[in-house]
């Protein structure tokens, strides 16, 4: 598996995760809930998604995120102003 220790490689969208090292587990284990945070995008119904199970490439990852839901983010409460 990728891990810290190895230094900086660019990425194309047709690299292979089994080729990088990663299998399915490692994409379900580790790297699902870390791009559902950072993405903005929901894990729920994931198994509706037409990429669930067929993901092999980081292109494929990435259209399995754009298909899932936006998680809705609460807008921030406006400071209260104090007349003074």
């Amino acid at each position: 598996m990728l891990g810290s220790d190895r230094a900086g490689f660019p990425l194309r969208a047709s690299d292979r995760f089994d080729v990088l090292g990663l299998d399915e587990e490692d994409i379900d284990m580790d790297l699902a809930d870390s791009v559902s945070c950072r993405s903005g995008r929901s894990l729920d119904d994931a198994k509706a998604n037409p990429y669930f199970g067929k993901i092999a490439t980081i292109a494929d990852l990435v259209m399995f995120f754009n298909a899932q839901p936006l998680i809705a983010v609460p807008t921030k409460p406006q400071p209260a102003v104090i007349a003074a």
